[in-house]
């Protein structure tokens, strides 16, 4: 870390977003003060007593400006890169914050949905709700994009990733419905593509990527032969809705057994 403050820790939220820093480990700290790891701990209880700086990992604090000291807390998006560097876990934003983030909810999400590669506990810091979603996929293999935050970058979920994991998870989407009126939103915004879907062909669950062409092809223009092709329909269908009865027409092209009717938002 080529950051340097002297061993002075007062104010040392100040002193590091003033070299555009906005979350630092204990470590580092230390490394950029030469304090002693006690002098940096009570130095830290005091700003975040102040509401100055908060910790949403063990041993990494982030520092929060004036504009956002009234909340204790500054906005997820500024910090989830850190915490999971900190922690060593692949992630993406997605689900509804994916589609928030690609312009597409709209209703905002009451929290801030982030798809990691291994399980972690949900964690409310002040108003600012984070829950994690465990995937078995490569998160390496999957199309991820890299949006600027005020405090550096954030991984996004790619709008067709957004959509499959919406559709893998529709409860966790705001139900189908919701679910729906978002495909149809970034459809008519031109956000989606036949090769964006065709990208995730064996790296995601089957299941949620044909419950996604499914709702694609009968929502929107798009027709996605290529992954028909390459997808596979083999099984038993899979219910539209996975928590709905086990009684419906099946499509064919997806072996989807459609068990509800989906109505998107007018």
């Amino acid at each position: 870390m080529d950051v340097v403050l002297g061993t002075d820790t007062r104010d040392l939220d100040d002193r590091f977003i003033s070299t555009g820093r906005y979350a630092a480990t204990v470590a580092e700290m230390i490394d950029a003060t030469g304090a002693s790891p006690d002098a940096i701990r009570s130095s830290m209880r005091r700003l975040a007593s102040k509401r100055r700086a908060f910790s949403p990992a063990r041993g990494l604090y982030v520092f929060v400006p004036s504009e956002y000291r009234s909340w204790g807390v500054v906005p997820a998006e500024w910090f989830i890169d850190s915490m999971m560097a900190h922690l060593g876990r692949t992630y993406y934003v997605g689900l509804l914050s994916g589609a928030e983030l690609h312009g597409a909810a709209h209703q905002r999400p009451q929290v801030t949905q982030v798809v990691v590669d291994q399980a972690l506990p949900g964690r409310d810091i002040e108003r600012v709700r984070l829950r994690f979603y465990a995937t078995n996929a490569d998160l390496g293999s999957l199309p991820v994009q890299r949006r600027n935050t005020k405090t550096g970058t954030l991984a996004v979920s790619s709008p067709e990733l957004t959509v499959v994991d919406l559709c893998g998870r529709p409860v966790a989407g705001g139900g189908l419905d919701n679910v729906a009126t978002i495909i149809r939103e970034l459809s008519d915004d031109g956000l989606i593509s036949t090769s964006g879907f065709a990208q995730l062909v064996a790296r995601v669950p089957s299941h949620a990527l044909r419950r996604a062409a499914h709702l694609v092809e009968s929502l929107t223009e798009l027709r996605l032969d290529v992954v028909a092709e390459a997808a596979g329909n083999g099984g038993e269908p899979v219910p539209l809705d996975p928590h709905g009865a086990r009684r419906g027409t099946v499509d064919r092209r997806w072996n989807i057994r459609v068990n509800v009717q989906v109505e998107p938002e007018a």
